[in-house]
C-alpha cells in the first residue's frame, strides 16, 4: 500500500517583533511537537505575511512586517516550505521587494504561489497524488495604488471557476487559499462566510484555506467542501495583536491524501511572545475549536465577538483594560453624538473590511441595551 501524500497547513507566518531577532540569530522558535510535524510533512504551505527584503516601504506609515534576508532559508532548513504570497502585505516594499522575495525562495529551495494575477495554480505531488493550490485575494484587500494588477483578487466566480477547472483536470485535488475580511473575531463576519460558502460550491473545489483575521476561526463543510475560516497566527509577533489574547493560539491541519479521498487531523499550537517560541497547545483548545465551529448559534456570536473587539481596538495604543474600562463608562447615546464617534465611524466605513465588525459591535450594543439579547 503506497504512503499517503502529507501536507501541512499553518496559519500566518510573520518573523516579526521578537521573532525577527531570533531567526537573525538562527534560534530556536519552534518546541519539538511543532518541529517534528514540519519535518514529517511533504509539503508545508504557510501564507507569508510580508516580503523578504531590506527594500524600503513604499506607503508612509506603513506596518512593517518585511522579514529577515535569511527567514526563508530558516524554515527552508526545518521543512519543505510552500508559501502563499496572495496577502495584503506582499507589496508593501513594491514589485522589487516582491522580485526579492521570489528570489530568496528559489534560492532557499522552496516554492510559491498566488503573485500573479491569473490565479494560476502550483502542483504539488508525491509521484502518486497531484494537488492543485489556488490563491485569491478578496476585494479590499489591496487598493488600485499598491498594485493589485500583481495578485488575483477575486471578482469574477466564472473566471475563477473555469481556472478551478482546469486545475482539476491535472489533479486529483483543489485547494483554494483565501485571504482578506475582518480581523480578531474568533467567528468569521457574515460577508466574508458567504463569500467563502459560495467559493465552495464551485465545482471541483475540495478545500478552502482562508487567513487574515490572525485568530483561529471555525470549521465548516458545505456541499462537500471543507472550509477553514482561518488557521490563526502561526508565527507573529506584533504590538497591536496583544491587545487580543486569540491572536496568540493557532492550529496546524496536517492532511493525508490518497487517491480515495483525504483525512485530516488537528495539531493545536501557542505562541510564547516573551519568549518567542511557538509550541504544542493542550488539548482544550480542540475543545474551543469544536464550539467556534458550531455555526447553530452564528450571528449572536458573531454580534459578540464584533463587540469585544472594538472594545479592544478602540483606545489605539492604550491597554486593551483601559480601553474596555473608557467604553463601559459612556452610554450608548454618549457614543453616538460625540465628535470623535463619527470621526471614527468615517474612517472605519472607508475600510470595507472593518464595516461589518463595527456595525456588528453597534448593533450588539443596541440590541443588549434594549433588552432582546442577554
Amino acid at each position: 500500500m503506497n504512503s499517503p501524500f502529507n501536507l501541512l497547513f499553518s496559519g500566518d507566518l510573520s518573523f516579526s517583533g521578537i521573532f525577527k531577532s531570533k531567526v537573525r540569530r538562527n534560534d530556536t522558535i519552534f518546541d519539538d511537537s511543532i518541529s517534528a510535524a514540519l519535518k514529517s510533512a511533504d509539503f508545508v504551505i504557510t501564507n507569508l505575511e510580508g516580503p523578504v527584503t531590506d527594500q524600503p516601504l513604499t506607503e508612509q506609515n506603513a506596518i512593517d512586517l518585511r522579514q529577515p534576508l535569511n527567514g526563508v532559508a530558516y524554515l527552508a532548513q526545518r521543512c519543505n516550505p510552500v508559501f502563499n504570497l496572495a496577502n495584503n502585505h506582499t507589496l508593501d516594499c513594491g514589485l522589487n521587494g516582491l522580485q526579492e522575495t521570489t528570489r530568496q525562495i528559489e534560492s532557499a529551495g522552496g516554492r510559491s504561489f498566488g503573485a500573479d494575477k491569473t490565479a494560476a495554480a502550483v502542483y504539488l505531488t508525491n509521484g502518486e497524488v497531484r494537488i492543485a493550490l489556488i490563491a485569491v485575494l478578496l476585494p479590499g484587500a489591496y487598493s488600485a495604488e499598491k498594485g493589485a494588477e500583481s495578485v488575483f483578487t477575486f471578482s469574477d466566480s466564472g473566471y475563477l471557476q473555469r481556472q478551478v477547472h482546469e486545475a482539476s483536470e491535472k489533479a486529483e485535488y483543489v485547494i483554494l487559499n483565501v485571504h482578506g475580511g475582518e480581523e480578531y473575531t474568533r467567528f468569521p463576519s457574515p460577508r466574508r462566510r458567504k463569500i467563502l460558502r459560495r467559493l465552495a460550491r464551485l465545482q471541483n473545489v475540495d478545500i478552502i484555506i482562508a487567513h487574515h483575521s490572525h485568530v483561529f476561526q471555525g470549521i465548516e463543510n458545505v456541499n462537500e467542501t471543507l472550509i477553514f475560516y482561518s488557521l490563526g497566527n502561526f508565527v507573529f509577533d506584533l504590538p497591536k495583536h496583544r491587545a487580543f489574547p486569540a491572536t496568540r493560539q493557532s492550529a496546524l491541519v496536517q492532511f493525508h491524501f490518497d487517491k480515495e479521498g483525504f483525512q485530516y487531523e488537528l495539531l493545536p499550537a501557542a505562541t510564547d511572545i516573551d519568549a518567542g517560541l511557538v509550541q504544542e497547545a493542550g488539548s482544550e483548545f480542540l475543545e474551543e475549536i469544536k464550539r467556534r465551529s458550531d455555526f447553530s448559534a452564528y450571528y449572536r456570536n458573531w454580534l459578540r465577538e464584533a463587540h469585544s473587539v472594538l472594545y479592544a481596538d478602540s483606545g489605539q495604543n492604550e491597554p486593551a483594560e483601559k480601553n474596555t474600562v473608557r467604553l463601559k463608562e459612556r452610554s450608548f447615546l454618549q457614543l453616538v453624538f460625540s465628535a470623535s464617534f463619527y470621526a471614527r465611524s468615517f474612517r472605519i466605513l472607508r475600510d470595507q473590511e472593518k464595516r461589518s465588525s463595527y456595525f456588528g459591535a453597534l448593533l450588539y450594543r443596541f440590541l443588549k441595551k434594549t433588552g432582546f439579547i442577554n
